[in-house]
């Protein structure tokens, strides 16, 4: 069965990252600094972004650089022509438990996990 090539992102100080490969294979990792962020918007084969978005009334240094990247996350799914789903927090809720299954054994940090839950949610919703 081929899937489609999904990133999901976690934006933030510590970015988690999750990346479904065509094979089905599952793979995570985390960025820190927004150069890495930026190589991994970059990867070949993405076809489809999914990111987790942000809302304050007021936005505290870290707030802001979360606001940054998603910037950076829209332009180059933009230049690259890569479809993105904005969703809210609230919304990987319902596959958290999933997300921590998946990931179990493999010493991710909750980042990796929250962005997994991105992207089993979009799988789920669009029936992947």
């Amino acid at each position: 069965m081929t899937h489609t090539q999904i990133l999901a992102i976690d934006p933030g100080g510590t970015t988690g990252i999750a990346l479904r490969l065509k094979n089905g294979e599952l793979h995570t990792c985390t960025t820190s600094t927004k150069q890495e962020l930026f190589d991994v918007l970059y990867w070949a084969g993405i076809e489809q972004i999914v990111y987790e978005n942000f809302a304050a009334e007021k936005i505290s240094k870290y707030g802001l650089w979360t606001v940054r990247l998603i910037g950076a996350i829209e332009m180059a799914a933009y230049q690259r022509k890569i479809p993105i789903t904005e969703q809210v927090p609230a919304f990987r809720r319902t596959h958290l438990e999933k997300a921590k299954e998946a990931l179990r054994g493999k010493g991710v940090v909750v980042h990796e996990i929250d962005a997994t839950a991105h992207l089993l949610k979009w799988e789920s919703v669009h029936g992947v």
